[in-house]
């Protein structure tokens, strides 16, 4: 798949992801709320490791800014109508020209600390330093693919409802399947939780559906606990023999 391809795909099933949504979490879209998607983005070293490309999932794409004006925003205004060239905006601007640099930027929110400081993606670090083998990489951000399971979120901020999740859900497997076909990863660490026995915003159901196609195309995949609040070392190591590295 070259990226004409991928683009056009993604795109596609984007707009029907939007007109599910629409249709079935119309309440939720009220009063002109806007809705912001985000396809996977990659570090702009991804591709030059052929051996061993990691592929982080987390759940969904996090808050919009209001002060700056974000190509993400998808409005659906005058009966909910999405506008098909600022979907296309949206994902040529933040593909071609986003790469991940932002990991190691601050968050002013939290007090200048940098976002690779943070749990999800210290362990996400300590997941790829493993798969290298190697003891420090303070560019690995640039090396890794991100994505996320449910791309599809309201522009006022929060994670998305268990209805705007479902929605989106049989769409949003389809755009992870053309990533995967695109982006090529040897590894796939999803950070939500390892069974749905426990929190966790995928059901069996889209589980066993991605676990099969990632096996189908001979990548590797880990369903990891959220590393927020917990020891990192037993989370890595059950990750470690999930992608059978001793």
């Amino acid at each position: 798949m070259d990226a004409k391809d991928y683009k056009k795909s993604v795109i596609e099933i984007g707009k029907k992801a939007f007109e599910d949504v629409k249709k079935r979490t119309s309440s939720e879209m009220s009063n002109n709320k806007s809705l912001m998607i985000e396809f996977a983005r990659h570090g702009e070293l991804y591709s030059k490791n052929e051996e061993i490309r990691l592929m982080i999932v987390g759940r969904a794409t996090g808050c919009f800014d209001e002060e700056k004006e974000d190509c993400r925003v998808i409005e659906c205004e005058n009966g909910n109508q999405i506008n098909e060239e600022r979907l296309k905006h949206c994902f040529e601007d933040y593909n071609e020209n986003d790469h991940l640099n932002w990991i190691h930027s601050q968050d002013v929110r939290k007090g200048n600390k940098y976002i690779d400081s943070f749990s999800f993606f210290s362990f996400s670090k300590k997941v790829y330093l493993a798969l290298m083998r190697q003891e420090q990489d303070y560019e690995w951000f640039k090396k890794i693919c991100y994505t996320n399971m449910f791309k599809i979120i309201s522009t006022k901020g929060g994670n998305p409802s268990v209805k705007l999740r479902n929605a989106q859900k049989g769409k949003m497997l389809e755009i992870m399947k053309v990533e995967i076909d695109y982006y090529k990863p040897t590894h796939i660490l999803v950070l939500d939780s390892r069974t749905t026995k426990n929190h966790c915003w995928h059901d069996e159901e889209f589980r066993e559906c991605l676990k099969e196609y990632v096996q189908k195309v001979g990548a590797k995949i880990s369903f990891s606990d959220r590393p927020e609040r917990r020891e990192h070392d037993p989370l890595l190591e059950v990750v470690k023999a999930d992608f059978e590295l001793k």
